[in-house]
C-alpha cells in the first residue's frame, strides 16, 4: 500500500490503524493457546495416570483401588475433551457449547461414582487431585515456554481450568443430590408399602377373632 493510499485510509477509517495491534495480540494468544492445547493433548495418557497415582496415594481414598483403569478414568477423558474444545473456542457460542459438555460428563462422571459405592466427600477428593495434576501441567509448559506468561495465554489457560474443575465439583455434587433425593423417597415409598402390609395383617387378624 502506497504512502498516499495508507494516509487517506487512516484518515476515514481509524480501526484499519488502532485494532491492528490489539488484532495481532488476540491472534498471537490464540495461536499460544492452541500449541498449549496441542501439549495437553499429547499428555493426556500421562495425565490420566499421574491422576490415577495420586489417587491411588492418598490413604483417605480406597474405592478407587476397587476399579479396572477404565472403569476408574470413565467421563473423565470425555471431560478432558471438552477441556481441549474449550481451550480452543474462539467464538462465545463454541465455548458455552463446551462448558455445557464439561458439565454434562462430571454429571454422569457422579453417577458413575455413585453406583460404585463412593461417598460425595470421595469424589470431591478425586476432583481435587485430578485439579492439582492438571495445574502442574501448565505450571510446567509455562516454565518451559519463555515469554508466554506476558502474553495472557496462561491467564485464559488457568481460568478456564479453573472453570472446569468447579463445573465438575458443582455437577457431581448435584447429582448425588439427586440420587439421594430419589433414593430416600424410595426408601419412603417402602416404609409406607410395608405399615400398609402390617395394617391389613392387623385387620385380617381382628377379623378373624
Amino acid at each position: 500500500i502506497d504512502f498516499a493510499f495508507r494516509k487517506e485510509y487512516g484518515r476515514n477509517n481509524d480501526s484499519f490503524i488502532s485494532r491492528s495491534p490489539a488484532m495481532n495480540n488476540d491472534q498471537q494468544i490464540n495461536e499460544q493457546i492452541g500449541t498449549l492445547a496441542d501439549h495437553l493433548l499429547s499428555r493426556r495418557n500421562s495425565i490420566l495416570k499421574n491422576w490415577r497415582h495420586a489417587v491411588d496415594e492418598d490413604p483417605a481414598l480406597t474405592s478407587a483401588s476397587t476399579l479396572a483403569r477404565k472403569e476408574f478414568y470413565d467421563h473423565i477423558p470425555a471431560v478432558l475433551d471438552a477441556f481441549d474444545r474449550m481451550l480452543r473456542a474462539r467464538y462465545l457460542s463454541e465455548k458455552a457449547e463446551a462448558a455445557q459438555e464439561q458439565k454434562e460428563h462430571a454429571a454422569e462422571h457422579g453417577l458413575h461414582r455413585w453406583h460404585h459405592g463412593y461417598n460425595q466427600r470421595d469424589v470431591m477428593r478425586e476432583w481435587s487431585h485430578l485439579h492439582i495434576v492438571l495445574v502442574n501441567e501448565l505450571e510446567n509448559y509455562s516454565e518451559l515456554s519463555p515469554g508466554i506468561e506476558s502474553g495472557g495465554a496462561m491467564s485464559i489457560a488457568r481460568r478456564a481450568l479453573a472453570e472446569l474443575c468447579s463445573n465438575g465439583v458443582n455437577e457431581s455434587a448435584m447429582r448425588y443430590a439427586e440420587l439421594q433425593q430419589v433414593e430416600a423417597a424410595a426408601r419412603i415409598q417402602d416404609l409406607e408399602q410395608a405399615l400398609e402390609s402390617l395394617s391389613e395383617l392387623d385387620r385380617k387378624r381382628v377379623e378373624t377373632w
